[in-house]
């Protein structure tokens, strides 16, 4: 893809329409409980958050597993920290899980995806910071007994 003024044009036009507290236009997932960060999969193998991205760009279909067992086979070796950490990022899969169960059901959408590369502006007006993903796919999450 070639970035030319049109492009970009097109891009400004739309950070312009919708609003910035949305998953769209706010791709920040600080403490948010519907947002994850792929770099927290480090905790678990330093490699996992460029092989996930790796396998999103040229499997198909994509059939990825994200599993601390594999790389941690016994929890209470680790510092605190880490143990922590480890605890969380379950959390936060059970969180998105659960989330994205719950409106399947309800509304009969899947809402789960992966905006990459995500594009950051400010905006010079309000001094705002508007982060949004370039292309999100849509994705399948499921919980996996063996995690």
């Amino acid at each position: 893809m070639e970035l030319t003024e049109k492009l970009l044009t097109e891009l400004q036009r739309r950070l312009k329409i919708g609003n910035r507290r949305g998953v769209h236009l706010n791709a920040i997932p600080a403490n948010s409980r519907y947002k994850f960060d792929l770099n927290r999969l480090s905790y678990i193998d330093k490699n996992l958050p460029d092989n996930f991205v790796k396998a999103l760009l040229s499997e198909l279909p994509l059939k990825f597993r994200i599993s601390w067992k594999e790389n941690v086979p016994d929890l209470n070796s680790l510092f605190e920290e880490d143990q922590a950490q480890l605890v969380k990022i379950t959390k936060a899969f059970e969180n998105l899980i659960n989330q994205t169960e719950a409106i399947e059901s309800e509304k009969g959408i899947n809402t789960f995806g992966f905006g990459f590369p995500i594009l950051a502006r400010r905006d010079k007006a309000d001094n705002k910071l508007t982060v949004a993903p370039i292309l999100i796919w849509s994705l399948r999450i499921k919980a996996n007994k063996r995690i």
